[in-house]
């Protein structure tokens, strides 16, 4: 908690899993398949977070410029792999 404050969940998750299933499942597709694409977008999500929480947070202490290089590069690593995943999805081109 922040100061006292009770933090809720947000909604940026949900948010961009509607725009995806707008713009990218197939408006036939059933509910099994919306349920379970959903799943899978949030896990997605849990992955990235997981792997952002690793970001260190020094405990009070400065966070060095070594730190900061690091999660740098975990960031990047990140980026890089989503980049290749979406090349990856798209048609062969002839």
């Amino acid at each position: 908690m922040n100061g006292g404050e009770q933090i809720m969940p947000g909604s940026a998750i949900a948010q961009a899993f509607d725009s995806y299933r707008t713009e990218v499942i197939p408006l036939e597709a059933g509910a099994m398949q919306i349920q379970e694409c959903r799943r899978a977008f949030f896990g997605g999500a849990v992955a990235a977070l997981d792997e952002l929480s690793r970001i260190p947070q020094n405990g009070g202490e400065p966070i060095t410029e070594a730190d900061m290089q690091r999660a740098a590069v975990r960031l990047q690593r990140l980026r890089l792999e989503l980049v290749k995943f979406g090349e990856d999805q798209l048609p062969p081109r002839i």
